[in-house]
């Protein structure tokens, strides 16, 4: 490869439709050599495929039609004697309207077949009609129904869109269980990724290894990392041994770098979330993204100091409202660090969800007990806070009526990198929101103003109703 000049990615140009037949080889080398090594091709999958928005090669394709027909809705299992015509009409059209290069078709028609997890990398926020995009590139024949799909929700242009991840596993799940680490991540780590010179060491891989090791022995639902807790191509990798043990992955990940239209150079904060699925007849992973919306004060000013940076977010919402994702039947939102303090964040999701992960890089610690505390109580709902080891109060929080009952796991300081598992109990906390006045047990009356969303109507109240002074 080396006589070739193309020793690593960066040799090769973008896009993708310009490759030549050499750099195609070697990306297909790479295909070859990653599935060699149980590899996550993601890395891959941004430079080629993901280029941004709406730029991308599969979304293109996902647009294209034959005779007013999606792609991705032809039958092309009818007869054999037509599979053939029918594939090669597809590709012509592919050829055509994208105007490829005919060389670049080994990438595009790859005997490497896209998994799962690399179709909604791809294609991230486009979540409806998952299943038939997936069915069509991988020949599936998947009958379960698509019940991944993007819900928003009528008669209000402020309530948050509803993501739909179908699990069976937690359909009626009356409880979930939730790692939170105890997670070291050191400064050098996150001055090393503002300069594009990530730390990957064995040293810290090792580090990594051992906590998804002690989450794999625990078995909970969910693993939750910090904000900016690992690089993004770890979180790939790690998430495919959690798929195997049932655990969902929460996490920050480093900066993703990009340049915007004016040549400034820009950074983007994720959370990056790889949540169980089995809609298509097996176990998958849905990948969603999320990015930080604005710099924390004294994270803006360093990362213009340090390489004249700025952090933006890769959002074209017109609130930039967070979504709410419904994974089986729990609903959750997520928050990186100062989003919590935006009380319009908070304000959004009241009575929408069961859980809010906050992922952290946060020494104030003592201001955002405060917010914590606030949120279980304003929402009415767990908040699951993980905070960098280095300043700890990483906790599952809980809007209980007993003050002793609401942090229901709360972590700090320690030598070594360790998590605890905490249960998030839906039943119950949705039983006692659906009375129109509020029990005395045992969480706190809902406050005022409180709606649950419809959506999260599934248990009908059992508490039986005392009749005394209602509590304030």
């Amino acid at each position: 490869m080396d006589k070739e000049g193309f020793s690593n990615f960066d040799d090769i140009h973008i896009p993708i439709d310009k490759l030549t037949s050499e750099e195609v080889k070697f990306i297909n080398l790479h295909f070859f050599l990653s599935d060699l090594s149980f590899d996550s091709f993601g890395a891959t999958i941004t430079k080629f495929l993901l280029t941004k928005n709406k730029k991308s090669l599969i979304r293109k394709i996902k647009n294209l039609k034959i005779d007013n027909i999606s792609l991705f809705e032809i039958d092309i299992s009818d007869s054999k004697e037509d599979f053939l015509s029918s594939i090669n009409q597809i590709r012509e059209v592919v050829v055509s309207e994208l105007k490829i290069n005919i060389s670049n078709l080994p990438l595009i028609f790859s005997t490497r077949l896209l998994n799962p997890l690399d179709l909604s990398i791809i294609l991230n926020k486009e979540n409806n009609g998952f299943v038939k995009i997936v069915n069509a590139i991988r020949g599936n024949n998947s009958d379960l129904g698509d019940k991944s799909t993007d819900v928003k929700q009528e008669d209000n242009d402020l309530k948050p869109n509803i993501k739909r991840i179908g699990n069976k596993k937690l359909d009626d799940a009356e409880k979930v269980n939730v790692a939170i680490t105890n997670f070291k991540v050191e400064n050098s780590y996150w001055k090393d990724s503002v300069i594009e010179k990530p730390n990957k060491t064995l040293k810290r891989f090792q580090q990594l290894e051992e906590i998804v090791n002690e989450a794999v022995k625990k078995r909970p639902d969910y693993l939750v990392l910090p904000e900016l807790a690992i690089p993004q191509e770890w979180a790939w990798l790690i998430s495919k041994k959690l798929l195997i043990n049932n655990i969902s992955l929460i996490t920050g990940v480093e900066y993703i770098h990009d340049i915007d239209k004016t040549k400034q150079k820009i950074v983007y904060n994720a959370v990056m979330m790889f949540l169980i699925s089995d809609d298509l007849g097996y176990k998958y992973l849905k990948f969603y993204r999320q990015d930080k919306t604005v710099a924390a004060y004294q994270e803006g000013i360093d990362l213009y100091d340090i390489a004249k940076i700025k952090l933006i977010a890769d959002s074209d919402k017109k609130y930039d409202m967070k979504d709410v994702y419904q994974h089986g039947n729990f609903f959750f939102s997520t928050l990186v660090c100062n989003e919590l303090t935006d009380i319009q964040n908070r304000a959004r999701l009241r009575g929408e969800i069961d859980s809010l992960f906050v992922i952290e890089w946060n020494k104030d610690v003592n201001s955002f007990n405060s917010y914590v505390e606030s949120a279980a109580l304003d929402i009415h709902s767990y908040v699951v806070q993980v905070n960098n080891r280095k300043y700890g109060d990483s906790r599952i929080r809980a809007p209980y009526k007993e003050s002793f009952f609401r942090d229901i796991v709360q972590v700090k300081g320690g030598k070594h990198d360790y998590l605890i598992v905490g249960e998030i109990d839906i039943k119950s906390l949705r039983e006692f929101q659906s009375h129109n006045v509020s029990p005395k047990q045992p969480f706190k009356p809902t406050p005022t103003g409180f709606q649950m969303s419809k959506s999260r109507e599934k248990w009908v109240n059992d508490f039986e109703f005392e009749n005394e002074d209602i509590e304030e």
